[in-house]
């Protein structure tokens, strides 16, 4: 697999060098605070990397955390990393899910690192159809995607930029927007990286 190379690649550099690494996912810290979600709500982090959200939200006291990852080295320096957590990982590619199909659904669907990479629309519709058959009535589904008139590439490929209609046709009526707003990413090397985040929550 081409693109799980590049990945594995890029996970064994240093992580605050990583062009998307954050500190502190304070945006999507403070939407999911606001919710007042019970800690046993079963979660999914699409395309998780190396991503800080994991400690945030085990020092939240959350106790399901599905990470799921098209890079099997990034899943397992996650792992290395909270080694008294029992952190599930899936190794899976979400534009042609398999591990993925077998899971259980989810309360909470989070994605910052995956859609946008899914240039193609033959994977975009399968992302979705997973996204939709894997969370139950009354989940939430927090979209965080490269904003139309953004960037054209990251990490060295290309992208799809987003948004908000965008999002709402591809989930459809089945899914209530409950909040969206634009943010500007600055990276590590300073450059400024407009996203279109989305909340919703399924009917």
């Amino acid at each position: 697999m081409k693109l799980q190379e590049h990945w594995n690649r890029a996970y064994q550099n240093d992580i605050k060098k990583l062009g998307w690494y954050q500190e502190e996912a304070s945006e999507i810290l403070s939407l999911l605070d606001a919710l007042k979600l019970p800690v046993n709500l079963r979660i999914h982090i699409a395309g998780a990397g190396r991503t800080s959200l994991v400690q945030s939200l085990i020092e939240r006291s959350f106790t399901s955390l599905t990470l799921s990852d098209i890079s099997n080295d990034a899943l397992a320096l996650l792992q290395d990393g909270h080694p008294d957590f029992p952190l599930s990982l899936i190794h899976d590619d979400l534009s042609a899910p398999q591990k993925m199909l077998s899971q259980e659904p989810f309360d909470l669907w989070i994605d910052r690192a995956v859609l946008h990479f899914l240039t193609d629309e033959e994977a975009r519709q399968h992302y979705f159809a997973l996204l939709k058959d894997k969370t139950n009535a009354g989940a939430y589904v927090l979209l965080a995607q490269f904003k139309k008139g953004g960037a054209l590439k990251c990490s060295g490929l290309e992208v799809c930029q987003y948004d908000l209609a965008m999002y709402m046709d591809y989930l459809g009526a089945d899914f209530k927007l409950l909040r969206s707003f634009d943010f500007t990413f600055i990276n590590p090397n300073g450059d400024s990286r407009p996203y279109i985040y989305a909340l919703f929550q399924k009917r």
